[in-house]
């Protein structure tokens, strides 16, 4: 049961990292003039990485059920968890925050919006992000608790900066290859912008 429950909360964590690394690229790496494609597609990956986000934190939800009532869950004991258990009340904001920037990605998709909509986005993906400290290990420190939930929580949101943005970048490169090749000089400014995020980070 531990093992599941460890590897359905690096699939979560690792979820967000993408979803930050999609939004960050297309929103701040991304010089201007870039093809609108290329923005939407990263978009896309980023709603795919969300949805998968909800997925595993409801299979988490239904692992410590289990481990709660030792089989199966009932669908009482999981609302008595998400309505009066600390951590229970995380996973549900969570939850609906997720749901909540998937709806807004969705009708950003939809509208073809530009690059304000994008970065609009990626601030609104930092307290997704940053919230994992808030059932971390960093919550149960004494003395100076605040400062080891957001140490843990900036933390968190420069790992997924840094490697999901890696990941968005070499998808960015790798579809502009593909589809539209792109001069020298546009490849060269792509990966400035994320170098200098990535030294940030």
């Amino acid at each position: 049961m531990i093992a599941i429950e460890a590897i359905t909360s690096a699939l979560s964590y690792v979820a967000l990292a993408l979803v930050l690394g999609q939004l960050v690229v297309a929103g701040f790496v991304l010089p201007k003039g870039e093809p609108q494609e290329l923005r939407r597609c990263l978009l896309i990956f980023a709603r795919s990485s969300l949805c998968i986000f909800l997925c595993s934190s409801t299979l988490a939800l239904l692992i410590q059920g289990a481990k709660l009532q030792r089989g199966i869950p009932s669908a009482e004991l999981l609302w008595r968890y998400v309505t009066a258990a600390q951590s229970g009340k995380v996973w549900l904001a969570r939850e609906l925050y997720a749901i909540a920037l998937t709806m807004g990605l969705w009708f950003v998709i939809r509208q073809e919006a530009g690059i304000n909509s994008a970065r609009f986005l990626t601030i609104l993906a930092l307290p997704l992000v940053a919230s994992r400290s808030l059932t971390s290990h960093a919550v149960a420190v004494r003395e100076d608790a605040a400062i080891a939930v957001s140490a843990d929580a900036l933390h968190l949101i420069v790992t997924a900066l840094w490697a999901g943005g890696l990941i968005a970048l070499w998808r960015a490169l790798r579809l502009t290859t593909k589809e539209a090749s792109q001069p020298r000089a546009w490849t060269a400014a792509v990966v400035n912008r994320f170098s200098r995020l990535a030294l940030v980070s």
